[in-house]
């Protein structure tokens, strides 16, 4: 019995046909086109979160420093890392100064503890018209019971509140709507 060429080879062939490949390649696209987003809003929401903690840092860093200098700190926006810009737009920047003169705001003669850059494009942190917080030696902030709210202006993460009290105990908060 003679067996035709191509009928043994066909049996021993691996792969996959044309058309199994393309179902792969469907769900595939399908299953990618479904992560995509939700990578996007992850990234946007661990980009948002460092934001704020870098904020929450400098702020328990300046109230760390008025204890251990025995003197006022004050931590401000600031567009060029050195000087306080006296508005309302963390989003900026911030400075971090020692009140070395003790005139409860920074101006010369202060020192500058730090200083942080300006947050990514898409976020934006504005008090409402609180422009400095001044943490006293025992670490309150008399006088400054206030809100620095962070957005999203693509609208992907929801807004984050910092909040802080007289006592100078701050904390956070989400709020409830994305975008600026």
């Amino acid at each position: 019995m003679t067996t035709h060429p191509r009928t043994a080879l066909s049996h021993n062939q691996r792969g996959l046909t044309l058309v199994e490949a393309m179902v792969a390649m469907t769900v595939a696209a399908i299953l990618l086109s479904m992560a995509v987003p939700s990578l996007r809003d992850f990234i946007a929401s661990n980009q948002m979160s460092t934001e704020v903690n870098n904020f929450l840092a400098a702020y328990y860093n300046a109230r760390s420093e008025a204890a251990k200098r025995h003197q006022r700190t004050i931590v401000c926006p600031s567009t060029d890392n050195i000087n306080c810009t006296g508005g309302v737009n963390w989003h900026q920047g911030w400075i971090t100064v020692a009140d070395a003169n003790g005139d409860g705001s920074a101006s010369s003669g202060d020192v500058l503890l730090s200083a942080n850059p300006a947050l990514a494009s898409r976020f934006e942190a504005t008090s409402g018209g609180t422009t400095q917080i001044a943490i006293t030696s025992d670490g309150r902030t008399p006088g400054s019971n206030l809100t620095i709210t962070f957005c999203d202006s693509d609208s992907v993460v929801d807004d984050r509140l910092v909040r802080i009290n007289n006592a100078g105990r701050a904390y956070l908060q989400k709020g409830g709507t994305p975008g600026c």
